[in-house]
């Protein structure tokens, strides 16, 4: 070989040489990018169980303090007599029957009609 074709040898394969080594730095950024991101994923999904342990305490911590009974005591004292009860209701017939007054003997004479108003002390009727 010539010093012309050994330059020219030497010149490709330090051109190939630099297209493999811009190939390798860009599979290098790639796989740099790739972790980073898979580094942020787990991180992501780590604090997620973390959150998820601390809600599932929090739950457990809440229900054993729910979980005791209060119970309020109330001694009986005895209070003033009371003689009269009262109760809620009223008292009402089922039924409405009218009374009248009756005396022995007949009218004589009457001197005003059912309906008709009247005052006080007036005469109705003469037996």
């Amino acid at each position: 070989m010539t010093t012309n074709e050994k330059k020219e040898v030497e010149t490709q394969s330090a051109a190939a040489v630099q297209a493999n080594s811009r190939r390798a730095g860009v599979g290098i950024a790639t796989y740099v990018v790739l972790a980073v991101v898979a580094l942020i994923f787990v991180i992501v999904i780590g604090l997620g169980f973390i959150s998820r342990r601390r809600a599932e305490a929090d739950l457990k911590q809440a229900t054993a303090a729910a979980a005791i009974t209060t119970v309020n005591v109330i001694h009986p004292k005895a209070g003033a007599p009371n003689d009269e009860i009262v109760l809620p209701g009223n008292t009402q017939a089922f039924t409405d029957a009218p009374i009248f007054a009756r005396t022995n003997g007949y009218v004589k004479s009457w001197h005003v009609d059912i309906g008709t108003r009247v005052k006080k002390g007036q005469l109705l009727a003469e037996i």
